[in-house]
């Protein structure tokens, strides 16, 4: 791409399309993906089932990761541009913080989490252009009903709510990554091709604009 290199990121709230999205993006933008890998967290599962007791066990792991894959896009930055889904900034500002807010994480382990965020901060890379996903609650809702995760059966709505307003507070906040919002209701980019080409020129107008 002109011989410059750039850090992408896809984040958004739960059932969104982040998944299809980044590897739909993957493909045709011809750049390796960093997935989310929520399925390796071990205590995925005792945190649905029991989130005041496994909430720091559960984000600490997820910050780890995130970090380690920041890393890992470090050296492959050195090759050419990147993807990654779900970056650390939605796990430290949106889904940590969430479980502050609703008590499962105590005041010392948040407190904690922070220090240890704030360490590993400036050994990474920040994000050059964010693809910032979205759709209405009923849509999530019925997305994370369909995908059949059995851990995320009984999700509270209330729940994925306050990650989206999390999310959008995150977005007002945020003064240096450039980011793309694109609206998933209705955009179905696996069956519709219309979809793909709108999809693939909003974020084309976005990628032309780094090169400014």
């Amino acid at each position: 791409m002109r011989g410059r290199e750039f850090y992408y990121g896809v984040m958004g709230d739960l059932g969104v399309g982040k998944t299809t999205t980044a590897e739909f993006l993957s493909k045709n933008l011809n750049v390796p993906l960093l997935p989310e890998n929520f399925n390796k967290n071990p205590f995925l599962e005792d945190f649905y089932r029991d989130p005041q007791t496994w909430a720091y066990h559960s984000q600490t792991f997820f910050l780890m990761e995130k970090y380690e894959q920041g890393l890992q896009a470090i050296k492959m930055l050195k090759q050419g541009s990147v993807l990654q889904d779900t970056p650390i900034e939605e796990d430290v500002f949106v889904y940590a913080r969430a479980q502050f807010i609703l008590g499962n994480m105590r005041g010392e382990e948040w407190e904690q989490y922070q220090r240890l965020y704030q360490v590993l901060k400036p050994r990474l890379r920040e994000t050059d252009l964010m693809f910032c996903l979205h759709a209405q609650l009923p849509t999530v809702m019925e997305r994370i009903r369909l995908r059949g995760r059995g851990f995320e059966k009984n999700i509270d709505p209330g729940y994925v709510a306050l990650l989206d307003k999390l999310y959008a507070e995150w977005i007002e906040s945020n003064t240096d990554i450039a980011m793309v919002h694109i609206e998933t209701d209705g955009l179905d980019i696996r069956f519709s091709k219309m979809a793909q080409q709108q999809m693939l020129s909003s974020v084309g107008e976005a990628i032309e604009r780094l090169y400014v």
